[in-house]
């Protein structure tokens, strides 16, 4: 039996497994980025909506990660209340199971070199992968 971390590392294999996976991890993320964000405001849900101008079961959604907002809405949201978003990027699992490949290898006599390996790409907003690069990128706070 593996390990929890294994485990996933085997079902990120899967396209669509992991496709869905970051999907829903997206939005856990950023739900408790935005309950953090509201309690170091020392705000309610109410308070934050009002500020917000919008309804307090909205802001439960959101944090809840039931709610899908555009990045456009999530940068809206923070720099009313004089915050910005702080992205990177990092290995969706610890070492040494990031190793795992995230392709098996073929069945077929497909050459080897029409294989990728997604964990070496980042999935762009359009859906398209680009080569990974490790990189931060901040948002500039004026």
């Amino acid at each position: 039996m593996g390990t929890p971390n294994y485990d996933l590392a085997r079902r990120l294999k899967d396209l669509d497994y992991a496709k869905l996976y970051g999907s829903e991890q997206i939005k856990a993320d950023l739900a408790i980025t935005l309950s953090k964000a509201r309690h170091r405001l020392n705000m309610t849900q109410k308070q934050f909506a009002d500020v917000l101008k919008s309804s307090q079961p909205y802001i439960a959604k959101l944090e809840g990660g039931a709610a899908n907002p555009t990045i456009g809405t999530v940068g809206a949201m923070l720099a009313v209340v004089g915050l910005s978003l702080v992205t990177h990027t990092e290995p969706l699992l610890p070492s040494p199971v990031n190793s795992v490949p995230v392709l098996q290898q073929p069945t077929s006599s497909a050459p080897l070199s029409n294989l990728i390996n997604l964990a070496d790409y980042d999935a762009g907003a359009s859906g398209e992968y680009t080569r990974a690069e490790h990189r931060e990128v901040k948002t500039i706070e004026a």
